[in-house]
């Protein structure tokens, strides 16, 4: 949902969109930086849980669960980017009549920009 920031933004002169338009790319932009912030976190506690990880082997022999959550994390971030691009495109085209498909790519917008802040919630 849109802050009341973006919404008075959006309604505002400054704004050279329509109010649709705006929140959506306001959400979006709100998202990618929580994305971002959930995303650095997560590398760092995946370096320490390697460490970690390296430490118990060395002090007490193998692990049950084997595997680098560095490069687990990029594997699992690149196959999400890929899953949540196409789910919310097949949004978008499905509204996408009328009005030179306008409502499609403020949908797809939207969409990405709920699934992006679920997937930084889930990072962090």
């Amino acid at each position: 949902s849109s802050t009341p920031q973006e919404q008075a933004y959006c309604d505002s002169a400054a704004s050279a969109q329509p109010f649709l338009f705006c929140l959506a790319d306001r959400k979006h932009e709100r998202a990618r930086r929580e994305l971002a912030a959930a995303l650095a976190g997560a590398r760092r506690a995946a370096l320490a849980q390697r460490r970690e990880i390296a430490r118990f082997r060395r002090d007490h022999g193998s692990v049950t669960l084997e595997g680098d959550p560095l490069r687990s994390l990029e594997r699992s971030q690149a196959a999400w980017e890929r899953s949540f691009r196409a789910d919310c495109l097949l949004v978008g085209l499905s509204v996408a009549t009328g009005g030179n498909g306008t409502a499609g790519v403020t949908t797809n917008r939207a969409c990405e920009a709920d699934r992006i802040l679920d997937r930084a919630r889930f990072l962090e």
